[in-house]
């Protein structure tokens, strides 16, 4: 796995391809992951290690931007030893779920492929002039029926891609609060539901005020995929945790 400071070196180098700024850690990756799914000339081992990759940039990326939302500053040459430890331990924890998300862009590949496939077919058939015309009929329905289940196969691993995709995006926001709690682990928090089914946890922490530090410290981190200590996992939790002046911090 890469170091931090050749992931920022590629963090700028990519910044200045794209001739954008990353204004949004969550935004970006997530963006920047459907482009590795879209990359028909990566293979499934070549999209994990892109996955990977950009799983260190963007850690970085929040953790950073969690910072500057606390107050203060801080990038790849001032962190600390601690701060770094902080980072690519996160990186590493997530790394056994990019094989999962390189397998299901690669799924999504075949299914796009098998697309092409029996559009090709469908063609081929019309413009075939050798069968009389109810079977050419015939075997243009059927075409047909096959260009209809490839694009419905093609759009179930798109949309379990976009699932995945959605699910890595939420894991930076604990990156964000780790970098936030660093700058003000003191900040007044209150917890509200969002816009989705409620598991117990969620209920019982709806409307308390604690600081920044506390959440993180008990690991009431809304939206945290996997979380060990929301009944809901977290996995479609919209809740969130705002400041007095209603901004969300978590």
């Amino acid at each position: 796995m890469p170091d931090i400071d050749s992931a920022v070196s590629s963090l700028r180098t990519m910044a200045a391809v794209l001739d954008t700024d990353f204004f949004t850690a969550e935004t970006r990756y997530a963006d920047e992951l459907r482009r590795v799914g879209e990359d028909k000339e990566k293979d499934e081992q070549q999209k994990r290690d892109a996955i990977l990759l950009l799983l260190l940039l963007f850690a970085f990326l929040a953790y950073q931007e969690g910072v500057e939302d606390g107050g203060a500053e801080v990038d790849q040459d001032t962190l600390t030893i601690a701060q770094r430890t902080l980072i690519n331990s996160f990186a590493v924890s997530q790394t056994e779920f990019a094989a999962g998300l390189a397998k299901a862009m690669a799924e999504q590949d075949k299914a796009d492929e098998a697309v092409i496939t029996a559009n090709k077919k469908l063609s081929e058939t019309v413009a075939n002039t050798s069968q009389p015309a109810d079977v050419k009929a015939e075997a243009i329905e059927q075409a047909k029926e096959e260009v209809k289940r490839a694009h419905e196969a093609a759009q179930s691993k798109q949309a379990i891609v976009e699932r995945r995709i959605t699910m890595w995006k939420n894991s930076l926001r604990t990156m964000r609060a780790l970098g936030l709690a660093w700058a003000a682990g003191s900040m007044e928090l209150t917890w509200f539901y969002g816009d989705t089914a409620h598991c117990r946890t969620c209920l019982w922490l709806n409307g308390q005020t604690h600081p920044l530090a506390w959440y993180l410290e008990h690991g009431y981190i809304p939206g945290q995929p996997g979380s060990p200590t929301l009944e809901c996992g977290g996995w479609e939790c919209k809740c969130g945790a705002y400041d007095n002046r209603g901004i969300r911090r978590l």
